[in-house]
């Protein structure tokens, strides 16, 4: 019985080594953690990509390390909860390569067995997949943002609107809505042309977009019409941001084919969420009556729902 087991071994050793090469040569990242989540292998691929030293020891920490400081807590979170609960895994991040620029990654990982069945680790793999993460990103932003004037669109703006809420309503804070509308529009158009009307429109976004936080959300609602959204807001700071944007759109230059046009001014309306309303659509609605009292008031101005 001794040579078989002899045979055995031999052929063992021999899937062994190939597996090995197959590994080290494989085009993407390979790697293998244990059953306690400790990483302890990265192929050859690993130390090309992030250009570690052949004496440096690769684990999990090397990993960790190369992350993007943006997507650590979150990736981290993920495997955790795939390793507990011992389910296949895949995710996406950033990480630094050996020029410093950071790639997206799709980790995808799967749960290790051994005979017996007991769970022995995790075996995974990291492709890099830059180029079609930018062009996936580059179709969501065309389909949330509208071409003329790069601001977000109706459909974007709705929809950010409801998540705000859910946020606001666990996390008890108030959002600020304002529906503004360009004064007496039409004239631009009938007189300088649509061209000039687009002019208008595209810096007028410039500005809106400019005068914003990086939370806000401001959208081309339609038209002439442009909606923001305001995490935060109260009525008194949304009616000194209002009126500020009014007070600044006086002093906006467009200039279309070599003439000055006219001076552009804006009208408002506001409301905030929960007191005027505790879904989106009582929201607009109620900014939107505001908005229609500011332009009955005399236009070039503010109202902010009481």
């Amino acid at each position: 019985m001794a040579k078989p087991q002899q045979n055995n071994n031999s052929r063992l050793q021999k899937a062994g080594y190939r597996y090995q090469v197959m590994a080290e040569s494989a085009p993407v990242i390979l790697w293998m953690a244990d059953s306690s989540g400790n990483s302890f292998y990265f192929n050859h691929h690993w130390r090309e990509f992030t250009g570690a030293a052949d004496d440096v020891k690769l684990d999990g920490d090397t990993w960790y390390q190369a992350l993007h400081p943006e997507d650590r807590s979150g990736a981290v979170a993920s495997i955790k909860a795939a390793f507990a609960a011992q389910k296949e895994f895949e995710i996406i991040y950033r990480l630094r390569r050996h020029d410093g620029e950071y790639r997206w990654m799709l980790d995808s990982g799967s749960p290790n067995y051994d005979e017996a069945g007991d769970f022995r680790g995790y075996v995974g793999a990291s492709i890099d997949i830059t180029e079609r993460h930018q062009a996936e990103q580059a179709l969501y932003e065309q389909s949330v943002r509208d071409p003329l004037t790069q601001c977000f669109n109706r459909r974007y703006f709705s929809e950010s609107l409801e998540r705000e809420i859910k946020r606001a309503t666990r996390d008890k804070y108030e959002i600020g809505v304002l529906m503004i509308d360009i004064d007496h529009f039409k004239p631009f158009n009938d007189n300088y042309g649509h061209q000039a009307g687009d002019a208008v429109l595209q810096e007028l976004a410039h500005h809106l977009t400019a005068n914003m936080r990086a939370e806000d959300v401001v959208s081309r609602y339609g038209g002439e019409e442009f909606s923001a959204m305001l995490p935060g807001a109260n009525e008194t700071i949304l009616k000194q941001r209002a009126t500020k944007l009014c007070q600044e759109t006086r002093s906006l230059q467009v200039d279309y084919a070599g003439q000055t046009l006219p001076v552009v001014t804006i009208s408002i309306g506001g409301a905030v969420f929960p007191r005027h309303g505790s879904n989106s659509k009582e929201l607009i609605r109620v900014a939107d009556e505001q908005l229609y009292a500011a332009k009955a008031a005399g236009r070039d101005q503010a109202i902010i729902a009481n």
